[in-house]
């Protein structure tokens, strides 16, 4: 007999639901390349500390539903792609310790059009 044919037969109710809050703590760390690479496009388009935190923070809950999900894993090869503003993050995902997630910011760039190497996962936002 099939598991499946044994248990097809049993009346299913819900005997209880509960809530678990996941907490993820996301460090953002730039490799120095990174912060080199803020400046590629001049002076006078400057990607800021602040452009790169607020494209990260506003994908944090996509990256979040993806490590859930089983889509994308740590140590994966990442580009986090934000259309407002046409920037461009590689990254990587780290797990130095139990709690934290590492968002590591290997290089910055504006580029409407990127392709990134293959295999390298895009979130776009």
């Amino acid at each position: 007999m099939k598991l499946s044919t044994a248990y097809s037969n049993l009346k299913e109710s819900v005997i209880s639901k509960f809530k678990q809050d996941i907490s993820i703590i996301v460090s953002i760390d730039k490799t120095k390349h990174a912060d080199e690479r803020q400046f590629r496009h001049g002076v006078d388009e400057v990607i800021t500390d602040n452009d790169i935190i607020d494209t990260a923070k506003k994908a944090s809950p996509t990256l979040t539903k993806l490590l859930l999900f089983d889509k994308i894993d740590i140590e994966d090869e990442l580009v986090i792609y934000d259309r407002r503003n046409d920037l461009n993050i590689i990254c990587a995902l780290k797990n130095p310790s139990r709690d934290v997630i590492e968002l590591v910011i290997v290089t910055v760039m504006t580029k409407r059009d990127f392709k990134p190497k293959s295999g390298t996962k895009k979130i776009v936002i």
